[in-house]
């Protein structure tokens, strides 16, 4: 079995992809410097958009949290609250730093709140029409530079 696996062209494609990655860090010329990022925008207050927002703001970096009705919103917001008392409780944050954490995000229901973010990244169900309008959406409200990412 192993012997078929080893030379099947599933493995000689995984083989090619690890060679080619290693080879795309080396592209002659290549000097640019990775650029700052200081906001990001996230679309999608549930599950998957606040446990992003918390990994961002836990490394200091402000996030503007959108979601499309306010009731959505409010829930992620009491949600990612509710993950920093937790930590508070278990002597892992202090008060004042879960407060300070909590004053990093800032919840909105409009677009244009993303003109400063350096990278805004979609977590919303897996509905393609949804997320063409979206793109759509940032397409208009970022800047040029900002990096446009989805979480599928």
């Amino acid at each position: 079995e192993f012997g078929r696996l080893l030379f099947s062209v599933q493995s000689a494609a995984l083989r090619h992809l690890f060679f080619a990655q290693r080879l795309a860090s080396r592209v002659p010329g290549n000097n640019a410097a990775p650029s700052a990022i200081t906001k990001v925008g996230i679309i999608g207050a549930g599950l998957m958009g606040g446990g992003i927002a918390i990994c961002f703001v836990q490394k200091g970096i402000p996030v503007v949290l959108k979601d499309a009705k306010q009731e959505w919103l409010d829930a992620g917001m009491r949600q990612i609250a509710k993950v920093w008392s937790g930590q508070v409780q278990r002597g892992r944050l202090t008060e004042q730093k879960a407060k300070a954490c909590l004053a990093l995000v800032t919840p909105t229901l409009s677009y244009t709140d993303f003109s400063g973010c350096d990278l805004v990244i979609e977590a919303v169900p897996e509905i393609m029409a949804l997320k063409k309008e979206i793109f759509q959406a940032l397409d208009v409200h970022c800047k040029p530079d900002a990096v446009l990412c989805t979480n599928t």
